[in-house]
């Protein structure tokens, strides 16, 4: 009995390694795809609320810095914004910690709208402080711009555009990551039947 609870830990572990992996690639594949169509937003953590989802606090902080420091060394990040990232992996662990399983669309919408809103306190806090309101990503300064030019306000700007596109794109990111979810759910659940 003591073996397979082992052998079992080891093969979530595995599976929770692989989909870690392909998390990762998937938010830097989604930056890349944000930056270079010219989205207002950023898509780096498409898949972090699915990993923190099926593998819990611990996986979805790794895939947060990892994809994180990845993006930088890519130079589609900057470092300090890893603390937006390993939000969303806490935001998401907090939410779902309180959702009924298996969880279902509304506990990842949750997990979204705090992950939304704590990313843009958060990122316009260090990208007004650190970074005087230009993050260098231009097709996240483009829409402050535009909201600059409506309001003639900057910080107006720079709080209202990353407000706005923070919960975009953590609707999205929690909507790919319900998603994964739901495939990975259905593929364990045929494979529990099966047996």
């Amino acid at each position: 009995m003591n073996e397979k609870i082992k052998n079992d830990k080891i093969k979530k572990n595995i599976f929770n390694l692989i989909l870690l992996i392909i998390a990762v690639a998937a938010n830097c594949l989604g930056s890349f795809i944000a930056r270079n169509i010219s989205l207002p937003l950023y898509l780096d953590s498409v898949l972090t609320i699915g990993v923190t989802a099926i593998g819990g606090l611990w996986w979805g902080i790794a895939c947060a810095v990892l994809s994180n420091v990845t993006l930088y060394l890519f130079d589609y990040s900057m470092l300090p914004f890893t603390l937006c990232h390993v939000l969303t992996a806490v935001c998401a662990w907090l939410t779902f910690r309180r959702a009924e399983k298996p969880f279902q669309m509304q506990s990842f919408l949750w997990a979204g709208l705090w992950c939304g809103l704590t990313n843009a306190v958060t990122g316009n806090l260090i990208s007004d402080f650190v970074f005087s309101a230009a993050t260098g990503v231009d097709n996240i300064d483009n829409a402050v711009r535009a909201i600059y030019i409506a309001t003639g306000n900057l910080r107006v700007a720079i709080y209202l555009g990353g407000l706005i596109t923070n919960l975009v794109d953590k609707f999205i990111s929690a909507t790919v990551s319900f998603l994964l979810f739901k495939l990975i759910y259905k593929s364990s659940s045929a494979k529990s039947s099966a047996r």
